[in-house]
């Protein structure tokens, strides 16, 4: 495809079912997520390039850091990723996080149910 993304297939290793959008860098890159798959099979991160190369930049595995990210991402002016997960994280209610570059993952906050809500997916 002249000028823009080859297609690519995701498989169990680099994450199942995308589901939120994908989030330019405005250097060519994408960053997307998959509610599934990956090493512990609760999602991924992902970074895709114009050439068609995809790298996984992270791999939830739900206890402490969050699962099932269904969500897109937000590319903060930092260039860090921002994104909330659905379930996991320290009271198994879903997460925001923030994931770097290098694929450094930080819990932001951690969802408690009644105090403060529960499962976010957006």
């Amino acid at each position: 495809m002249e000028g823009g993304f080859h297609e690519y297939s995701l498989d169990k290793t680099t994450g199942k079912n995308p589901t939120g959008g994908l989030a330019p860098n405005g250097q060519g890159a994408l960053y997307g997520t998959t509610s599934t798959g990956g090493k512990h099979g609760a999602g991924t991160i992902f970074q895709i390039d114009r050439s068609g190369y995809l790298d996984v930049l992270y791999n939830f595995a739900g206890y402490p850091d969050g699962s099932y990210p269904i969500g897109g991402l937000t590319i903060g002016l930092d260039g860090r990723l921002y994104g909330a997960t659905e379930d996991g994280g320290t009271y198994g209610m879903g997460t925001i996080f923030v994931v770097d570059q290098q694929g450094t993952e930080t819990i932001l906050h951690n969802f408690a149910g009644i105090s403060d809500g529960a499962y976010p997916f957006a």
